[in-house]
């Protein structure tokens, strides 16, 4: 296989004695993808950050930015996708950086559209339909349950029937995109890591210029969430699950992919890392270790291959040295000073800074109100709930608008049980289901681990919804693992296919 000379394809000649017919290029071996270009991903990183800089000029800057990406919609299928996944981030993206103004509010919904439209278009190309999907007709079928759920409610309808819309339409579109790119020879890999690398480079522009945590409006008291750190995000409970989730995704890809240069992947997740402690998001942290556990876990269902299962073995042997290597180092250090013990302590009880010891209440205690109060009115309406994304709330009964209704629900399963009731979480308990269970029988690692790190922080800020606000990027972070999962069990069938001929 690692010869260069061109194939011959043999046919019978005269006497029946084998004749050259056909002379084919041998391309170059299927293991030797081109290896990734620290320069290439940094260049592509900066022009990603300038691109986003441009929503500083005011609403001028916005609408040339979204149509920057509206045009790139149009060029290619790995266009289209860039440019969903940039407006997500964009969104997403602290207001000191992007900032929001009234052309953010209707072309924000206006992305999805397009990105479904013209993924849409290219799967009637390729004779492809997501309905051939189980996982997509049962979340066809959660939407619809929704739907007469929430109409059901008659609580703000119009306000959960747009959502729903939107919800829909992005979800077909993440996932319409996935299915175009990978019956294409792409190689988005640079594009990827890059994204993340401008979500490290905000992190830091928001740390030099001050704008890393929240600051009280004028008037308002100076409270312990003032000095919560919010980073790259525009709210403080989206800087630990998404930076976790961001650092999980590198993981991934330093873990699965087979070509040179990952090493950029875990160069980048260290201060996203960091990113996490500094939010002390508890969501944030279970996030990121259950991420990291689970790709270490989940890499072994890659397709059997000896030299394939043999890197991946190499790679487990060095994570596993360097983590006992870090514990170890860690608890002599903690036995000599205590700053460790004590720093984790602080780190869970963050809202009680006396506490000597881990409570229960503690832990519980920025969740436990909302929580209750969504199974309260879960139990008035058992079967339907009160609509799709609305919430029986002064706040948002004062606020809400159709273009800008948003909600904090929390968890997940309690926001899912007040939203749609019994019939609408047991439906999207389903589509979940049968979602990760097509990432497994695909033998697809990396997807699996980030849909399921996604649901995790879910348990702490749910955003899964959320497409007018950060639900797109984070459904784009699952979307890019299954990418890369495509991408890897590609090569590994080839060299499986190579190796036995």
């Amino acid at each position: 296989m690692a010869s260069s000379a061109p194939l011959v394809v043999y046919g019978t000649g005269a006497g029946r004695l084998p004749a050259p017919v056909v002379p084919l290029p041998v391309g170059p071996p299927a293991t030797a993808m081109r290896a990734l270009s620290p320069t290439g991903i940094a260049l592509k990183a900066l022009l990603i950050l300038a691109f986003l800089l441009v929503n500083k000029l005011g609403a001028g800057g916005s609408a040339v930015f979204f149509l920057v990406l509206f045009a790139m919609s149009f060029r290619s299928p790995e266009a289209a996708f860039l440019s969903f996944l940039i407006g997500m981030v964009g969104l997403a993206t602290n207001f000191s950086i992007v900032p929001k103004n009234l052309v953010w509010t209707p072309l924000r919904l206006v992305l999805p559209f397009l990105a479904m439209f013209r993924f849409a278009f290219d799967l009637s190309h390729q004779r492809k339909s997501l309905f051939a999907d189980g996982w997509y007709l049962a979340l066809c079928v959660f939407v619809g349950v929704a739907a007469l759920c929430s109409m059901a409610g008659g609580y703000y309808v119009e306000i959960s029937m747009l959502k729903l819309v939107t919800f829909t339409t992005g979800m077909s579109a993440v996932f319409a995109g996935v299915k175009v790119l990978q019956s294409r020879r792409y190689d988005l890999g640079e594009w990827m890591i890059a994204v993340v690398a401008v979500i490290v480079l905000n992190g830091v522009l928001a740390i030099a210029t001050g704008t890393a945590y929240r600051i009280p409006v004028p008037g308002e008291p100076v409270t312990l969430s003032s000095s919560f750190f919010k980073g790259p995000f525009y709210h403080a409970n989206l800087a630990g699950p998404y930076c976790a989730l961001a650092a999980v995704l590198l993981f991934c890809f330093w873990l699965t992919v087979n070509r040179r240069g990952t090493w950029v992947a875990i160069v980048l997740a260290v201060p996203l890392m960091y990113f996490v402690w500094l939010s002390r998001s508890r969501t944030g942290l279970v996030s990121l270790i259950f991420g990291i556990a689970s790709a270490f876990l989940f890499a072994g269902i890659a397709p059997s291959l000896q030299t394939w299962r043999r890197r991946l073995g190499r790679r487990r042997t060095q994570v596993m040295v360097i983590g006992l290597v870090g514990v170890c180092l860690l608890a002599v250090g903690d036995v000599a000073t205590g700053v460790v013990s004590r720093s984790i302590r602080e780190f869970v009880v963050k809202y009680n800074k006396s506490a000597t010891t881990i409570e229960v209440e503690d832990v519980m205690s920025s969740r436990a109100s909302i929580i209750t109060q969504q199974w309260e009115t879960f139990l008035r309406n058992p079967l339907t709930g009160i609509g799709f994304q609305v919430a029986d709330t002064e706040y948002f009964r004062r606020n809400a608008t159709l273009f800008s209704a948003p909600v904090e629900k929390g968890f997940l399963p309690t926001g899912l049980l007040e939203e749609v009731g019994l019939l609408g979480t047991s439906t999207f308990a389903l589509f979940i289901g049968l979602l990760a269970l097509s990432r497994v029988l695909a033998r697809n690692g990396p997807g699996l681990v980030m849909l399921l790190t996604y649901l995790v922080t879910n348990l702490g800020e749910m955003t899964i919804f959320a497409f007018g606000g950060a639900g797109g990027m984070g459904w784009l972070f699952v979307a890019m693992g299954i990418l890369i999962g495509n991408r890897s069990t590609a090569v590994a069938k080839t060299i499986v296919q190579a190796g036995g001929r």
